[in-house]
C-alpha cells in the first residue's frame, strides 16, 4: 500500500503517489535552480498537466511522472534567464503571441527588429495599398504560414520576447 497526496498542477488537481510526488518535486525544484524563468516553469507545469490528463489516470505513479518528463524534457534542455545566453542566442523570426491582432505576423517582424509593432503595421498598410493594390493580404497569409508562433520557451517577463 502506498500514500497518496493530492497536489494542483498546472490549475489541475491530481492525485499523485508519495514517489511520484518526490520525483516531480525535485524536477520542478531543479528546474527553479538552473535558472528557468518562474513563467516557463509555469508553462512545463501546463504541460505536464496535460499530459496527466491524456493518460486518464486515476492516480499518477512514478511511471507516469517519468514517462511525463520524458516527454518535456530534462531541465538542462531549457533556457537560462542570463543576459549572457540571451546574447548568444541566434535570433529567429517569429509570430509573436503578445503583440498581435490577427495573427502576430507584425507584431514578431516588430519583436525581430525591436522596434514599435505600431509602426510595422502602418508600412504594411502603406504599402498594401501603393504598390500591392490589395495583394499584401495574400503576402500576409503567406507570411502567417511561413514564419513559426514563438514557443512558449522563448517568452520572457510579461510575455514579451527574451531575446
Amino acid at each position: 500500500m502506498k500514500k497518496t497526496v493530492t497536489i494542483n498542477l498546472g490549475g489541475r488537481p491530481f492525485t499523485i503517489d508519495e514517489d511520484a510526488y518526490k520525483y516531480l518535486n525535485q524536477y520542478l525544484r531543479q528546474l527553479s535552480s538552473e535558472g528557468v524563468a518562474a513563467e516557463e516553469v509555469a508553462a512545463i507545469e501546463q504541460r505536464l498537466a496535460s499530459f496527466f490528463m491524456q493518460s486518464g489516470a486515476l492516480i499518477i505513479d512514478l511511471n507516469g511522472v517519468r514517462a511525463a518528463i520524458t516527454e518535456v524534457g530534462a531541465p538542462a534542455a531549457f533556457g537560462r534567464t542570463d543576459a549572457s545566453d540571451a546574447a548568444h542566442a541566434p535570433r529567429r523570426l517569429y509570430r509573436s503571441r503578445t503583440d498581435r491582432i490577427m495573427a502576430g505576423v507584425c507584431g514578431g517582424i516588430a519583436e525581430y527588429f525591436s522596434i514599435d509593432p505600431l509602426i510595422i503595421r502602418l508600412l504594411y498598410l502603406v504599402l498594401t495599398v501603393l504598390f500591392f493594390f490589395g495583394g499584401g493580404i495574400l503576402i500576409y497569409v503567406i507570411l502567417w504560414i511561413a514564419i513559426p508562433q514563438r514557443p512558449v520557451s522563448f517568452m520572457g517577463q510579461n510575455g514579451h520576447s527574451k531575446h
